[in-house]
């Protein structure tokens, strides 16, 4: 009989980022023919793309025997030091810079230059990642040298898109395809031997979890330019409130989700704050006293009584 499977702690949850929401609610109320709708499709497809490359380096890191005892902070924020991935080890840590490109990468660290070849053949300067690498891993060790904590330090840099080609590399950091992590972690557990108990190594991730603050991208577009109201799930048109349902006129689709998300794209771009009046202007109702039904049935946390009642949207956990 087989013994029970084991993985690494997963300390810190990668999660959606908060940049991605925001742009989805944004491309849906800015318009298709607006000067910025373009460039904001283009950071949407970048910031999912990146999203998508950690997804891959998370999902075979939880398959790696050797990290059974290991704990492992996914998008850590770190006084300003944002890390895809932290490995805390009995034996080291190891920071991985998630890369999640295509075409073809050349790298002279002598030069700290980056440049990247496109599909279509064009060059274009890269943000060097062995650079932000040894950022990461000169933060991590001070920080460790601070807190008394003896664990060598290990960065690297992944590259989850298989179709990348790795060109002309002259890095002493070491940076590969995701196919190779395993075998790379594999090679620094027979470098370094156990320096730390499994108490200290969850210690130590907890007290970097405590640490963490996690990044709130600003959007820059101007808010007069969004669309407000209620949207179709289907056509996106604006929807209204008829006897007593969300319904578009131009689809005929009916919803009570509907109201729970645009609230979501309030918080998201405008504020986590609403009330009754602010409520009326978003979602084009009328009747404070309608208004005031809906924001209960919201079941959001208030503060504040009457006229000075504010309602607090809290971020949807899906």
């Amino acid at each position: 009989m087989k013994g029970a499977e084991t993985h690494a702690v997963i300390t810190l949850r990668r999660v959606i980022p908060e940049k991605v929401n925001v742009l989805q609610s944004v491309l849906k109320r800015l318009s298709a023919v607006d000067e910025e709708y373009t460039n904001l499709q283009e950071q949407l497809r970048r910031a999912r793309t990146g999203y998508a490359g950690e997804q891959r380096i998370d999902e075979l890191l939880d398959g790696v025997p050797l990290l059974d005892s290991a704990h492992i902070l996914c998008d850590v924020e770190l006084m300003q030091h944002p890390i895809d991935c932290l490995i805390i080890t009995t034996s080291f840590a190891l920071i991985l810079e998630v890369k999640n490109i295509s075409g073809r990468i050349d790298i002279d660290d002598s030069k700290h230059q980056c440049i990247r070849t496109r599909l279509d053949g064009t060059l274009e300067p890269f943000s060097n990642p062995t650079d932000q690498a040894r950022k990461y891993q000169l933060f991590i060790q001070h920080l460790f040298q601070q807190w008394n904590v003896q664990l060598p330090v290990e960065c690297a840099v992944v590259f989850a898109n298989h179709k990348l080609i790795l060109g002309n590399i002259t890095s002493d950091v070491p940076l590969f395809h995701v196919s190779g992590l395993t075998y790379r972690i594999h090679q620094f557990f027979q470098k370094y031997p156990e320096k730390l108990s499994c108490n200290q190594v969850t210690n130590i991730a907890d007290k970097l979890k405590s640490l963490h603050t996690p990044y709130q991208w600003q959007l820059k577009t101007a808010r007069h330019k969004l669309r407000t109201g209620v949207l179709c799930e289907r056509c996106n048109k604006v929807m209204h409130y008829l006897k007593g349902s969300w319904q578009c006129e131009s689809c005929q689709f009916n919803s009570d989700a509907a109201l729970v998300q645009a609230m979501q794209d309030y918080r998201l771009i405008w504020n986590h704050k609403i009330t009754n009046r602010e409520f009326r202007h978003f979602t084009g109702i009328e009747s404070i006293y309608t208004a005031n039904y809906l924001l209960k049935k919201l079941n959001f946390k208030s503060e504040g009584k009457f006229k000075d009642k504010v309602y607090l949207i809290e971020k949807r956990s899906d």
